[in-house]
């Protein structure tokens, strides 16, 4: 089964520099634990599947996302 949840009511957008473009994050997947981004320049989806099981369950626990970087190519707490 495919789940995920939203940050549709977040106070704040988080958005990411990634591989020199900036994203915004859509949705935290718990299945294959993913990150599903969109491109702000032009709305291009990309999905990331690198992150760690510490930073996902942080995530789930706190149901935020403002705390996170992507740095060396993966998310992470700040």
């Amino acid at each position: 089964m495919f789940n995920f949840f939203k940050f549709l009511k977040r106070k704040k957008e988080v958005k990411f520099e990634v591989e020199g473009e900036v994203y915004k994050i859509d949705e935290i997947g718990d299945d294959d634990k993913y990150v599903f981004l969109t491109r702000e320049s032009d709305e291009v989806d990309k999905q990331i599947f690198n992150i760690s099981d510490e930073l996902y369950n942080k995530i789930l626990d706190d149901r935020s996302i403002e705390y996170l970087v992507y740095k060396n190519g993966e998310f992470q707490v700040k």
